[in-house]
């Protein structure tokens, strides 16, 4: 007979804690020989029996977006080069004047 182990304060089934008995075997403590139901998520041994307390959402997870292929990937960080590629050419634009006016006026 295969029991299984659970948490002595919470209650939760506690996997690959499992050991073996015999029929007129004397259980070590927080262990059971009830069956842990199939499928589950988050059981708990609680009042002499399995209770399963996942949440909805636990058991039924929104499906995530598929992740960025490589190509994607390589595509998106091609678009911010040229972003930032755009930033840097306003940027030195921007200083290139000042440095023209700046000089042009300290100099008269």
């Amino acid at each position: 007979m295969i029991a299984h182990k659970y948490d002595t304060v919470t209650g939760a089934w506690i996997p690959g804690e499992e050991i073996i008995v015999g029929e007129n075997e004397k259980l070590p403590p927080f262990y059971t020989t009830k069956p842990v139901p199939v499928p589950n998520w988050k059981p708990k041994f609680i009042n002499g029996g399995w209770v399963e307390t996942a949440e909805e959402e636990e058991k039924n997870p929104i499906p995530q977006p598929p992740k960025p292929t490589l190509e994607e990937q390589l595509e998106e960080e091609k678009a911010k080069t040229r972003r930032l590629e755009v930033q840097l050419n306003q940027t030195n634009a921007d200083l290139q004047g000042f440095m023209d006016y700046f000089f042009a006026t300290q100099l008269q």
